[in-house]
């Protein structure tokens, strides 16, 4: 839905100013009610486009001259990092991808020298 709403406000954005715009992938979509690869990859795969995107936004940003087109990123780049969190965790849930490092709990290890 995040993806969908996305590429609806883009290309809104890119008619309202007269420029082309991109054709969609809808027609590779199947009937098919058999999953061709593993929720493990498909996930992994996932995580890795929103990471990818959060960049993208970020460059965007920073090339835009355009504060209309900056203030949509930026909605979508706090969205997007959400979304990207969300998958991590399922991961980490499921085992397949290790818990990210933590800074060092500081006041846990004072208590343990008293």
């Amino acid at each position: 839905d995040l993806g969908k709403k996305m590429v609806e406000d883009f290309m809104i954005k890119l008619k309202e100013d007269d420029n082309s715009y991109p054709s969609t992938w809808d027609s590779t979509i199947t009937a098919s009610k058999e999953a061709p690869f593993s929720d493990k990859l498909m996930l992994f795969h996932t995580n890795t486009q929103s990471a990818i995107g959060i960049g993208d936004f970020g460059l965007a940003i920073a090339a835009s001259l355009r504060k209309d087109l900056a203030l949509m990123y930026e909605k979508y780049l706090l969205k997007v990092g959400s979304y990207a969190e969300d998958g991590a965790r399922m991961m980490i849930d499921h085992g397949w991808f290790e818990k990210p490092p933590q800074s060092l709990d500081r006041e846990a290890i004072r208590n343990q020298n008293k």
